[in-house]
């Protein structure tokens, strides 16, 4: 058993030679990335600021606006007030409530066919002989990572020259679909194989 396990971790170490050794622009693209978020995990701010009196009243405002609205009382009165917002959020705890039982029954589906032995997913067609094997899910992973920190870093920079203070949640919008868009890509790629 142990042997085993050695000849495999033996084995890995081999591929990750001869991957690093084959694919130059993915080790030092791995190399970026490493130095990057260790630099961002363990490096000191590049600069210390005390709180300002005007953060600090801010907050503490924020914090009682925050506390009287989760009383019940506050949710109570303000539903009263604004019966369509009533109407909104109880159409919406309704779909997602729907959205849940459609997924659960999907998975009791699923689980019913595992059960019986059958297919879980019916073929329609004949699938194409494609295999991936650790070096290209290595590629996805350092290529999204790599991407993402570039991303970051282009809108920091282009930030500095912008007055992005009002369209700033814009920006942020465009970062999340981004990084939203690349993992249904790598989940889709991931499926296939």
């Amino acid at each position: 058993m142990i042997q085993g396990m050695m000849r495999q971790g033996k084995q890995l170490l081999d591929d990750m030679r001869v991957f690093f050794n084959t694919e130059k622009v993915y080790a030092v693209l791995l190399i970026c990335v490493l130095v990057t978020y260790s630099v961002m995990l363990f490096g000191e701010p590049a600069f210390e600021s005390e709180p300002s009196p005007a953060m600090e009243r801010i907050k503490a405002v924020e914090k009682k606006m925050v506390d009287g609205q989760t009383s019940e009382a506050y949710m109570v009165t303000f539903f009263e007030k604004h019966p369509d917002v009533l109407k909104i959020a109880v159409v919406s705890v309704a779909c997602l409530g729907g959205f849940l039982l459609f997924g659960f029954g999907i998975v009791m589906v699923i689980f019913v066919r595992y059960l019986e032995k059958k297919p879980i997913f019916l073929r329609t067609y004949e699938s194409v002989a494609f295999e991936w094997g650790i070096a290209e899910i290595a590629k996805v992973i350092i290529l999204y990572c790599a991407i993402s920190i570039a991303f970051g870093l282009g809108v920091g920079w282009t930030g500095r020259f912008f007055d992005l203070t009002e369209q700033k949640k814009y920006v942020y919008y465009i970062s999340y679909a981004y990084n939203g868009l690349y993992c249904f890509f790598i989940g889709s790629v991931l499926c296939v194989c």
